[in-house]
């Protein structure tokens, strides 16, 4: 299983809120980078922004990567 498929199951798992029962969806945005030139924040939080909005369009339970 990949990190980003149990992190989605473990928020997923039903939890319990003042005594009701609540379910939780989650799509992920994942930013990988390795080494080269340093990113500014605003082109980090851009590139992640849009994998975030990919896997929400995906449907539930998505996490969608950007380099």
């Amino acid at each position: 299983m990949s990190l980003s498929t149990a992190l989605i199951r473990g928020i997923e798992e039903p939890q319990e809120y003042d005594g009701t029962p609540c379910q939780i969806s989650a799509s992920l945005g994942v930013l990988v980078h390795v080494g080269g030139t340093p990113w500014e924040a605003a082109d980090v939080l851009h590139r992640v922004d849009e994998a975030v909005y990919a896997s929400k369009h995906g449907g539930r339970g998505q996490a969608n990567f950007a380099a």
